[in-house]
């Protein structure tokens, strides 16, 4: 039960009004809300002697005009003809709390725009994600639309985000919202109202409608949003489906499908001993997609193969979904016809999908009563005909629609509108139904199935997120969860021994299994292990079926964060596999004289206890404090002097230094490092960006680079010999070179080439230092683009994969995967190739198709420069560094 507080304020008005008001004065709780130093109004919460700012609001609105208070504040900005009215409320009964309601209206070309900080809190709910965080406040997304979508796996796109402190966030269903993290606030989300694609411009107004809920803890939050906001389930699936393993054709098969390759599958299944709940027939049994019509060239008589897969003991289940292929006729256009397809607002009826086969395809307008009735009707004709059991419903994201669809019933629940009615719809199939969808339908007692996980051990859609994919289904309402294939679907290749195995015991403890992949494709002893886990959720079944009733009764759910037993347990607030994804932490303030002092004592003290003769530095950057955070010194230098100062106090430990980041500390005698690089070939921070990093902080004016770990750090899987190689090349005339991997973990070629190119760079030296000097005494940089010498010649402008060392070495390396000859520029200048004046090229020229195979970098030297010789190679922790001072 919930009693609303009036709230007695005096009316106030004028042309630009300053706020400062309690919203809530209760012996635990207090809340205001006032004006905050960086624009819009903060509002703040005091409880238990703590105080944060729970909400950052009217951010893009200016100052308001008037603050009335009758029964709720009503705060006004007549410029925008917008305003906000907030009311609070007591929770009563068996939750106690409060909650504070938003309620902004705008004209609909006005963007409203609330803000959150993450803090130190941990965070949950939010949208489903191919990349699955969990906690969730290292997602990085950039005005998210907030529907239900194919991309990045959205399925499930429920409006609501959980903290560690027992406060939680709800949006309404009519809001046109999107949702922004770590980028418009750094270390926080932002919820933006924008009435722009793919919401409709039909709307009158523009709203963003919230709630904020905050209760006494995690736990008592989210049993709160469940049994207010989430709804529960009102059944639970068929218990057979829970206790025995579903047999999927998909990821072992994929399209290849035909009577007698399931009845050799089902046949397969039982002589190896392996139960079954039943036998899912997925794409491609149709004739053409839409048709739900058999392809009796594969299933002469789909009926007979059903009949014999009973026969066998399996139930059958059919892979159906929401489309229709352009030429899929006479479907498509009698479909079309009768207005049976989703249309745009510009009358456009064409949308693309996984299976368009190189045309277009259509979306069934589930939200016409007309059309729904039609594809029930032909699909229970098809179950009629077939003797199919129940079916398997793919798609249903508001994405397949064109853009902006036209749909029936209330334009401001459009376009999520469609994937509810879809999944309402098809449940009314029963409790063999799956689908992949949720919007607002935590009710239907049915599974809800992840999106295709793909098989790697990496949070890239890997095994992690099962687990991660799991918590973030079962926080936004959906415990009926049915993972996805064991080992994943094989788009990459097929899972190893030990990735199958591992993703079966991951799977044990949740609802349902779902083989594809089998055990049988391996050895014996993969057989035997997945029949014990096969057993092992089996035996369990009793107990996970008591969870699913849990779930209808009690809202309760199936599967969660151990959090869920240790409610106030700061530690397990922070797990998600049973390790910690991230710990809470605080951050050093080094603006502060008496804490730099108290560091390097620390520090120095280490030193003397170890021997150790320096240190790498890491970290430093602003984003890492509490937003806003309060530092010494100039208000208006902040947040960038914690950077800095802490630079500043850290190299006071000499030339061994190093550190990852820079303001105005380009004087520094030390090394600036790049930030981590990964182990990729393209732009998506791995081997190109070498290049392109090493120009920007030249640029800056941080010559003194040090290029991160040769091959990049292997966050995703270790470099292979060609990448380590070629990026040892790129590195060899930057100012150091940094090992973690080795070559001789590869092969004696590697050994050989990579001591090639070592020799290089200390042959080069002098001139590497020879540069550092004229940094020194010029404020040269070390490297730059090759325009450095050529700086009228427009070519030379947009060359990124080429650099110099000083003014007098051009290098060219080879920055592309499988690439053997690359094309080459050479400004206005006469080069010696590799350094040999037996070889010289007049410029400006291209040369094309330079040779360039595995042990050679493409480099020239310009005439008149000299290459003394001189090194000094330190190795340290197995690590090698060169180092430039004192040579």
């Amino acid at each position: 039960m919930i009693g609303v507080r009036l709230l007695a304020l005096a009316a106030l008005v004028a042309c630009a009004h300053a706020v400062n008001e309690t919203i809530l004065n209760t012996s635990t709780l207090k809340a205001r809300v006032e004006d905050d130093a960086t624009g819009g109004l903060a509002i703040t919460l005091d409880r238990d002697g703590t105080t944060e700012v729970v909400a950052l609001v009217g951010l893009t609105l200016g100052t308001p005009t008037s603050v009335v208070s009758d029964n709720n504040i009503v705060i006004t900005y007549s410029a925008a003809d917008t305003t906000l009215t907030i009311q609070t409320a007591e929770i009563t009964g068996k939750h106690t709390g409060q909650t504070i309601s938003l309620t902004w209206d705008a004209p609909k070309n006005v963007v409203l725009q609330d803000c959150v900080s993450y803090g130190f809190h941990q965070w949950y709910g939010g949208p489903q994600q191919k990349q699955q965080y969990w906690p969730i406040q290292l997602l990085n997304l950039t005005r998210y639309s907030y529907v239900t979508k194919e991309a990045d796996n959205c399925g499930v796109a429920e409006r609501y985000w959980l903290n560690s402190a027992g406060i939680f966030y709800y949006f309404d269903k009519r809001v046109p919202l999107f949702f922004d993290s770590n980028n418009l606030l750094s270390n926080g989300a932002c919820f933006l109202a924008s009435v722009q694609s793919p919401y409709s411009n039909k709307r009158a107004r523009n709203n963003l409608v919230y709630v904020i809920a905050v209760l006494d803890d995690v736990r008592k939050a989210h049993e709160y949003a469940v049994a207010t906001y989430l709804n529960k389930p009102s059944g639970y699936p068929d218990e057979l489906m829970i206790k025995y393993p579903i047999w999927s054709t998909w990821a072992r098969y994929k399209r290849d499908v035909s009577h007698e390759l399931v009845l050799q599958f089902a046949d397969e299944i039982t002589s190896y001993g392996f139960p079954n709940s039943q036998f899912e027939l997925d794409d491609l049994w149709e004739i053409c997609y839409g048709s739900l019509t058999v392809n009796t060239t594969r299933f002469p008589s789909m009926k007979d193969t059903i009949d014999k897969l009973r026969q066998r003991g399996y139930r059958t289940t059919m892979w159906a979904h929401p489309f229709m292929n352009k030429g899929c006729d006479p479907w498509y256009t009698n479909a079309k016809d009768l207005g049976y397809i989703v249309s745009s607002e510009t009358g456009n009826v064409e949308t693309s999908w996984w299976n368009d086969n190189g045309t277009t395809a259509a979306y069934v307008d589930f939200t016409k009563q007309t059309v729904r009735d039609w594809y029930m009707q032909r699909l229970h004709r098809l179950q009629n005909e077939t003797g199919v059991d129940a079916y398997k419903f793919d798609g249903g994201e508001t994405s397949w629609s064109p853009t902006v669809a036209v749909l029936q019933g209330d334009v401001n629940e459009q376009p999520n509108s469609i994937t509810a009615d879809y999944v309402r719809t098809v449940s009314a199939f029963g409790p063999l139904v799956e689908v992949r969808v949720g919007f607002m339908t935590q009710d239907l007692p049915i599974f809800v199935r992840m999106i295709d996980k793909d098989t790697y051990w990496t949070f890239d859609n890997g095994l992690p997120t099962l687990i991660t994919t799991l918590f973030q289904m079962n926080i936004n309402g959906y415990p009926l969860v049915l993972p996805d294939m064991i080992g994943g679907n094989g788009y990459n290749e097929p899972p190893s021994k030990e990735l199958f195995i591992r993703w079966l015991q991951a799977n044990t403890f949740m609802p349902s299994l779902q083989f594809s992949y089998v055990p049988w494709d391996y050895d014996n002893e993969t057989i035997a292990i997945s029949k014990k886990f096969v057993q092992l959720h089996a035996d369990y079944t009793q107990t996970i079926i008591e969870a699913c009733k849990k779930a209808v009764s009690e809202g309760k759910p199936v599967n969660m964060p151990i959090w869920w037993i240790a409610p106030t347990d700061t530690i397990a607030h922070a797990i998600w596999d049973g390790m910690y994804s991230y710990r809470i932490f605080t951050y050093v303030d080094f603006t502060k004289q008496t804490v730099r002092d108290w560091y390097m004592q620390r520090l120095h003290r280490l030193q003397n206890e170890t021997g150790v003769d320096a240190y790498k530095f890491d970290g430093g950057e602003t984003s890492w404090s509490p937003t806003v955070a309060v530092l010494q010194g100039d208000v208006n230098e902040q947040p960038n002097s914690i950077t800095a100062d802490y630079v500043r106090t850290v190299a006071a430990f000499g030339p061994l230094v190093e550190v990852r980041v820079g303001f105005m500390t380009q004087d520094l005698p030390i090394f600036v490092r790049m930030i981590d690089k990964d182990t990729y070939w393209t732009f998506d921070n791995g081997l190109p960006t070498l290049i392109t990093t090493l120009f920007q902080m030249n640029i800056n004016g941080y010559p003194l680079v040090l290029p991160d770990m040769i091959g990049g750090n292997g966050y995703n899987e270790p470099p292979s010999k060609e990448l380590f190689i070629r990026w040892l090349q790129a590195n060899t005339f930057m100012p150091s070179l940094q090992f973690s991997y080795v070559p001789w973990d590869y092969d004696n070629e590697t050994i050989a080439i990579s001591k090639k190119f070592v020799q290089l760079h200390a042959d080069y030296t002098p001139t590497i230092i020879e540069a550092c000097k004229k940094a020194v005494s010029e404020g040269k940089p070390v490297n730059m683009p090759i325009w450095w010498i050529a700086p009228t010649d427009t070519i030379a402008h947009a060359i990124w994969d080429e650099y110099l060392l000083g003014e007098s070495i051009l290098v060219a390396p080879i920055v592309t995967q499988n690439a053997r000859s690359r094309d080459i520029y050479l400004p206005k200048g006469t080069w010696y190739d590799q350094g040999n004046k037996s070889k010289v090229i007049e410029g400006p020229t291209t040369l094309t198709n330079y040779s360039a195979p595995l042990d050679v970098l493409p480099f020239f030297v310009r005439a008149g420069s000299t290459a003394p010789f001189c090194s000094v190679v330190l190795v340290l922790l197995g690590v090698f560094t060169n180092v430039l001072s004192n040579c």
